[in-house]
């Protein structure tokens, strides 16, 4: 993980430095310097691990066999010692065998199977340990809005994906793969001045327009949605149930779980209540319905990892906690802390998101805080989100959950509307063609856009969510519209494009409040040409040409990570969080990753 500290110290460093005025900013270079100095710094030593339970194993078989025994100097047994131990195991407790072997696996022999060291009767060829899986998605095709004008997706403000590749780029020095690189995720963990809705208003969208910076001969417009800002007074009194993975799987990164989770429960107000459900080798009730918060955040210290992940049974349990102490009006949530890799029960996607999906409507919300590394699941995670009414995050580290829990509780924590959906309706007369960046997982067909039966995504208290498309103008030169959409034979019967209308596009939202009963509200807005893009724009569109350069577009070749970082050094402004100063970190160290 991070080193907090040392990080702490630069983004400070970075705020006070910048504050006075630009000509007394230290140098990028030497800023960038001592900051991959500090944060590379060694971390400081792990305690040492409780008896595994393959010692257990060994002792329970007596096995001295020399050929079975551990290498000099390992402290677990080789390949040969497993499988040697596995030919004791057949029938109903087989997996149950093979799952213990990956939960008490050390995680520093990351370069062999389940963690182990290499086997030399193998071949000794180390095999590299990353079972990590992600959402296989395509890249959207530009579209003709003479015979597509209509553009429908659902709402997501998840932030999970930046997180986890700044794990990648900063701590492993790697680049993501191009499947973990969701382009919504990373422009939507950035925060932007957007106008907020008025008095009696939910939520309010801005358009901004500009030649696109990968593609100066495409437009780009940005559209801003603000979600009101609550008043915390008047927020509902809450049940979460912690629904926390202690398995073994979970031991490197469960000493921040524990502060994650105290952080937020010392966040709760008087008469909030917590329930927590543990699952590490067997599924345990701590705590019902309890609003003491010291007793809360006592039981979470104590916990330790250990055994298999049994997640499902999990889930069914802390659905049940969360129907049991249902507060009627109030936030019902399920916060889930994980890194997904179940092993027993049900744990396939399928399985997993039928049961999440089950419970959709009964007004409870399910949040997932993603962790770990080498055997993250964000592939069963993403969808459990989906389909749960709620959003996910990835911690890399304490101070990624202090963001989550701490200055964006209201927002992540208390929803503000569920089933967002969007549609865009484009002018033929002034648009050739558009693709939406991101929210794949999002899309809709035009038709689910009023159909209250199709769910969608859930914006929170204060939120805000941005997307952009790209767009081909109507009056772009030949080669350019060509490139965008192949020629087609002009359609006989169309004659969509003849209305003379000066509007670029009409921009719908349609959403639902929190605990539905109530028929879905509906809004509508016309958008003209002239829209004049700010520093909400010019962000927006580094970090998605960022995420184009990543992914290898094929749709913008000309995407590149220098090019990116030169756009968002333009845009940094106050960055008072020192986010913003962060990313151009990153920016700059995968540009270095990419030249290797």
């Amino acid at each position: 993980m991070m080193n907090d500290i040392a990080l702490d110290e630069l983004l400070t460093q970075w705020k006070t430095e910048r504050a006075p005025k630009e000509d007394t900013f230290v140098s990028a270079e030497r800023f960038e310097a001592e900051f991959f100095a500090k944060v590379t710094a060694e971390k400081p030593k792990r305690a040492p691990r409780k008896t595994s339970l393959l010692d257990g194993l060994k002792k329970l078989f007596g096995d001295e066999d020399a050929s079975a025994t551990p290498v000099e100097g390992a402290t677990v047994p080789t390949l040969a010692y497993l499988k040697a131990l596995r030919s004791n195991f057949s029938g109903p407790t087989a997996p149950l065998f093979e799952a213990s072997l990956c939960c008490s696996a050390e995680p520093r022999f990351l370069g062999s199977p389940c963690g182990f060291p290499p086997d030399e009767t193998d071949g000794g060829a180390p095999v590299v340990f990353d079972t990590e899986e992600y959402k296989t998605v395509g890249e959207r095709p530009f579209v003709a809005a003479a015979t597509n004008p209509l553009s429908t997706f659902g709402a997501d403000v998840d932030t999970a994906m930046y997180a986890n590749m700044r794990r990648m780029i900063l701590e492993e020095h790697r680049l993501p793969p191009a499947e973990a690189v969701r382009i919504e995720e990373l422009i939507n963990y950035f925060g932007y001045d957007y106008p907020a809705p008025d008095h009696d208003g939910v939520m309010r969208p801005s358009f901004e327009l500009g030649a696109a910076p990968w593609a100066p001969e495409r437009q780009l417009l940005l559209i801003g949605i603000q979600a009101k800002t609550p008043v915390k007074e008047q927020l509902p009194p809450s049940h979460y149930v912690f629904l926390i993975d202690n398995s073994g799987s979970m031991s490197d990164v469960f000493p921040m779980v524990q502060e994650a989770m105290t952080t937020l429960a010392a966040q709760l107000r008087p008469g909030d209540k917590v329930s927590l459900v543990t699952y590490g080798g067997e599924v345990r009730t701590l705590l019902e319905g309890c609003s003491d918060m010291e007793k809360v955040c006592e039981a979470v210290r104590e916990l330790d990892t250990e055994g298999y992940t049994p997640g499902g049974e999990g889930i069914q349990r802390a659905y049940a906690l969360a129907e049991k102490h249902f507060i009627k009006g109030g936030n019902n949530r399920i916060v889930l802390v994980t890194d997904g890799d179940f092993n027993v029960g049900a744990s396939s996607e399928a399985e997993l998101v039928a049961m999440v999906k089950a419970k959709r409507n009964t007004g409870i919300y399910l949040s997932i805080a993603g962790c770990g590394m080498g055997n993250y699941k964000d592939n069963k995670l993403k969808m459990l989100a989906n389909q749960g009414n709620g959003n996910a995050f990835y911690l890399d580290s304490v101070r990624e959950a202090k963001r989550v829990f701490v200055h964006g509780l209201t927002g992540n924590m208390y929803a503000l509307a569920k089933d967002v959906k969007f549609q865009i309706e484009f002018n033929p007369g002034l648009v050739f063609a558009y693709r939406l960046l991101g929210y794949e997982l999002r899309e809709m067909t035009d038709r689910d856009f009023r159909d209250d039966g199709k769910e969608s995504g859930t914006v929170g208290l204060g939120q805000q969510m941005t997307a952009l498309y790209e767009i081909i103008p109507a009056d772009a030169p030949d080669e350019v519209r060509n490139a965008a959409v192949p020629e087609m034979p002009p359609l006989k019967y169309l004659t969509a494009a003849a209305t003379g209308s000066d509007e670029l596009l009409t921009f719908r939202m349609r959403w639902h409040e929190p605990q539905g009963g109530e028929e879905a509200k509906e809004t509508s807005e016309a958008v003209k040409p002239e829209q004049p893009r700010s520093a909400n724009w010019g962000w927006a569109a580094a970090a998605a040409e960022f995420a184009l350069a990543l992914r290898d577009s094929r749709f913008a070749p000309r995407a590149s990570i220098e090019h990116a970082a030169a756009e968002a050094q333009k845009y940094l402004g106050d960055d008072t969080s020192g986010e913003r100063a962060e990313f151009l970190l990153m920016l700059r160290r995968a540009a270095e990753l990419r030249k290797k």
